[in-house]
């Protein structure tokens, strides 16, 4: 996601859920481990910041791990979320080397990856 723009485009990361109970949402940097969001709030989402009040985190890979009660089992569901300081210019060709940047940070919709596949 892009939270550097603030463009109202892909500014804030949260994973949509029905309510569940027993949410957590933690986010982790990826080169030291330590937690750059946590919060139990489903509704509360991540803009980038350390712990959503402190400057922007730097661009790369955060690892998260969401935990929730499902019919009263316990899910955990970890996952890696990438923070993206600069804008990809979609006027370049789209190539094998940036068309998986681009689909991860949703600059890129199905068809324009079918397109692009054919």
């Amino acid at each position: 996601f892009q939270p550097y723009f603030a463009d109202g485009v892909n500014d804030d990361f949260n994973i949509e859920l029905p309510k569940v109970e027993g949410y957590r949402l933690t986010i982790y940097n990826y080169k030291d481990g330590k937690v750059v969001f946590d919060s139990d709030d489903q509704n509360e989402k991540w803009n980038g910041r350390f712990e959503n009040t402190g400057a922007l985190v730097p661009g790369g890979n955060y690892l998260y791990k969401l935990v929730y009660n499902c019919d009263g089992k316990e899910k955990t569901v970890p996952g890696k979320v990438n923070v993206i300081e600069q804008k990809i210019n979609l006027k370049k060709p789209i190539n094998n080397d940036n068309i998986a940047s681009l689909n991860y940070s949703g600059l890129l919709n199905n068809n324009q990856i079918l397109n692009f596949l054919k």
